[in-house]
């Protein structure tokens, strides 16, 4: 969850005041910051909730590297396939 502390700065809360709009502790808010372990599915749309963010945003499902090759390749156009 690397996004969650922006996000939740940006939205102007502290640990403490996100821990008692998702139902948790403080310390909890700040092991899932620091990538310490992971919200279960509930526990993240609450998170998303108090925070007016998608789900999506949090858990960071954007993809920063590019397509991967087709597995297939396919020989180029002229290429015999003898050896």
């Amino acid at each position: 969850m690397k996004q969650l502390k922006d996000i939740r700065k940006r939205e102007g809360l502290s640990q403490e005041a996100l821990a008692e709009r998702v139902g948790c502790n403080r310390d909890t808010i700040r092991r899932w910051e620091k990538c310490v372990c992971e919200p279960s599915i509930t526990q993240a749309q609450r998170l998303a909730n108090a925070l007016n963010a998608n789900l999506s945003d949090l858990l960071d499902f954007g993809y920063k590297d590019p397509p991967l090759a087709p597995v297939g390749r396919s020989k180029p156009s002229g290429a015999s396939s003898r050896t």
